[in-house]
C-alpha cells in the first residue's frame, strides 16, 4: 500500500503491532477500500512477535523487544490489535503509553457525540443510538454493532462484529464481548468479564465472570 512517497506527504506515519487477520482488514480499508478509510494516517509496518518478513503487503518490522528502538520522532504512533485477549492487550498498551507511544483513534463519523479515549477503534458500520456514550482508552468495536446511547466502556474492552450493547450500560476494562451477544439497558458488567457468541445479558456480573451462552 501506498507505496509511493507522494502519497504519503502530510500524513502520520504509524505501526501496527499484531500481523493477524483484523489488522490485514484494517490495512485493506486503509489502501484498497473507496473510499479509503483512517486516511490522515499511513502505515509504515507490523510489529509480530511470531512472525517475520512481509504482510499484506508491508514489511514486519520486529517484535515486541524491538519497539523501543523503532520509537523516533517521525514514528511515535502505534496502533495494537492482539484482540484475542483483552487484558493483556491493555497491559501492553498501558507499559507502550508509558514509554512515549502515542495511539491514534479510528472511529465512526457517527460517533461524534461520544466521548473518546486514545486508541479506540471503532469499525465504520458501528451504529451509534442516542448520545453520552463514553469509549475509554483501547476500546475496541467492531462492525455492525449497536451501542446505545450512556453507555460506558471501559478501558480494553473488545466488542466483536454484530453485538448489542443497550442503553446506559456499562462494561468494565479488560472485558470481551463475543459476536452476535446482547446486553440489556442499565446492565453493568464488571471487568475481565467474558460473554460468549449469542449469550443475553439481562443481569448485573460480577468482575471475571464468564458466560458463554
Amino acid at each position: 500500500m501506498q507505496s509511493d512517497n507522494s502519497s504519503a506527504v502530510g500524513k502520520i506515519p504509524l505501526l501496527i503491532y499484531g500481523a493477524g487477520d483484523n489488522a490485514s482488514r484494517f490495512v485493506y480499508d486503509m489502501s484498497k477500500r473507496q473510499p479509503p478509510l483512517y486516511t490522515q494516517y499511513v502505515v509504515k509496518g507490523f510489529i509480530d512477535d511470531s512472525k517475520q518478513g512481509l504482510f499484506a503487503g508491508l514489511e514486519i518490522l520486529g517484535g515486541r523487544k524491538d519497539l523501543d528502538s523503532l520509537r523516533k520522532p517521525d514514528l511515535e504512533h502505534i496502533l495494537v490489535f492482539l484482540l484475542k485477549d483483552p487484558k493483556k492487550r491493555l497491559e501492553i498498551c498501558r507499559k507502550l503509553e508509558k514509554k512515549g507511544w502515542k495511539f491514534a483513534s479510528f472511529i465512526s463519523p457517527y460517533a461524534s457525540e461520544s466521548f473518546v479515549g486514545q486508541g479506540v477503534l471503532v469499525h465504520n458500520t458501528v451504529t451509534f443510538m442516542g448520545t453520552d456514550t463514553i469509549l475509554e482508552d483501547h476500546v475496541v468495536i467492531g462492525p455492525n454493532s449497536v451501542i446505545e446511547g450512556g453507555t460506558t466502556l471501559r478501558p480494553g474492552t473488545v466488542i466483536c462484529p454484530f453485538s448489542f450493547i443497550g442503553y446506559k450500560v456499562s462494561i468494565g476494562e479488560g472485558t470481551v464481548i463475543y459476536p452476535r451477544a446482547s446486553i440489556l439497558p442499565h446492565v453493568t458488567i464488571g471487568k475481565g468479564c467474558t460473554i460468549g457468541p449469542h449469550a443475553l445479558i439481562h443481569k448485573d456480573m460480577a468482575d471475571n465472570t464468564k458466560i458463554m451462552k
